[in-house]
């Protein structure tokens, strides 16, 4: 397939873009390697004769993340805390609407081929970054998190390389779906664990319920189960590190209950600040409150989580960190009603367009993709956290322009 220089530089986008770990600080800003990639995206916008294109069935986008801007930027000067924090997150929100409306306007045309190289290219950064992952945890014996090499977005990798082995039949794809697996195995959250097969199965399940399953090598997709599943069975039993890693999961030593005890603490804001507390202030905003002694559990939670547990996570607070490690509670705490009310709305019309999605060939993967999203936004902070969000509008871009591939483009994926 011929690619020209446009496919190539919205590759070295998502390359970049999955290259989540990389950056540097500038002042109170953390600039990184994306901000840099954005500016070439919207260069080589400008010198092409690309037209902007705002798809009707994908204008919720537009419309609640230009309401969430808007309503930011509104709240700025009665806001109780950091206006910087605000300024630097309204940044982050126009750069997804950047990102969103020029990528998929080069996507959009009818006669576009770029569509396979892009998701590749994701694919083979999130193998690379993986395995320099795994090498890390078995050499150094630590679990690679924050490193600069920890890249990649293995969920869609799993997903991505599974309809590629169902489609084609290549054994690679298969110890691409091992390598994966096992950074997810040694590196990843609790949430990762759960997510992954979750976003799968959910979407099968609606594939089954609501029309004709895709018919391509079927068998296939059953067979990788225990073709990749006895592997790394295997490797787990050889190495005791990946044995006392599985261990401390099971034993939930990374703090279960951590999450809801921020989010309680969360709403302690909220119901001082129903209206919002700025973009970017949760945390500064539960530590003002634990400073204060101000925040509360219920009687069952506290009993559940143990008071000594508690006054460890309060003890966090007090240094400013409580981050919401939920996109839900911090959009209801720093945007009030209206930050809840947008998001929710968000996820239901793109729950609708990911259930009226045509289910071709690797549509399934992409499918899972931002059902997987959706579920993580749930339990942690994607949209405003690292690429995170950058990485989300990245997807979402190639989601919802896929249908417009050209028939020769889907052939060859």
């Amino acid at each position: 397939m011929n690619y020209n220089k446009t496919s190539y530089v919205l590759a070295l986008f998502t390359a970049i873009a999955i290259f989540s770990g990389s950056g540097f600080k500038l002042g109170p800003a953390q600039v990184r390697l994306f901000d840099f990639g954005i500016i070439i995206l919207i260069i080589t916008f400008v010198l092409s004769d690309t037209r902007l294109v705002l798809r009707r069935e994908y204008l919720f986008f537009y419309i609640v993340f230009g309401f969430l801007l808007t309503y930011t930027v509104l709240l700025l000067p009665f806001q109780p805390y950091s206006q910087t924090a605000t300024i630097l997150q309204i940044v982050e929100l126009a750069e997804y609407l950047i990102v969103f409306s020029v990528f998929s306007s080069f996507l959009a045309d009818e006669s576009t081929t770029e569509h396979k190289l892009i998701l590749d290219t994701a694919l083979w950064v999130t193998v690379i970054g993986s395995t320099l992952s795994i090498i890390t945890f078995f050499t150094l014996g630590v679990r690679p998190v924050l490193q600069w090499y920890v890249f990649g977005f293995p969920a869609f990798g799993v997903y991505y390389a599974a309809a590629k082995y169902a489609a084609q039949g290549d054994w690679y794809y298969l110890v691409i779906i091992l390598i994966l697996l096992l950074r997810v195995l040694v590196g990843q959250s609790r949430s990762t664990y759960l997510f992954i097969p979750l976003a799968a199965l959910f979407t099968l399940v609606y594939l089954n319920v609501t029309g004709p399953v895709i018919k391509f090598r079927e068998i296939s997709i059953i067979k990788t189960i225990p073709t990749v599943g006895i592997p790394l069975v295997g490797t787990f039993l050889m190495f005791p590190s990946l044995q006392n890693r599985a261990i401390s999961i099971i034993q939930l030593s990374q703090g279960f209950l951590s999450r809801p005890a921020r989010w309680i603490a969360g709403l302690n804001v909220f119901k001082q600040h129903p209206f919002g507390i700025g973009l970017g202030n949760y945390a500064t905003a539960v530590q003002n409150l634990a400073l204060k002694g101000e925040i509360s559990y219920p009687s069952w939670f506290v009993s559940l989580f143990g008071s000594n547990r508690i006054e460890i996570e309060l003890s966090k607070y007090r240094v400013g960190s409580a981050g919401p490690h939920s996109d839900l509670f911090r959009l209801l705490v720093e945007l009030g009603f209206v930050g809840l009310a947008s998001i929710i709305v968000f996820w239901i019309l793109l729950m609708k367009r990911i259930l009226n999605h045509s289910m071709d060939k690797l549509s399934i993967s992409l499918a899972a993709t931002m059902v997987y999203f959706i579920f993580q936004q749930l339990v942690n902070s994607q949209l405003f956290t690292s690429s995170g969000g950058i990485i989300f509008t990245l997807f979402f871009a190639i989601f919802s322009t896929y249908g417009l591939a050209s028939n020769r483009e889907k052939d060859s994926l």
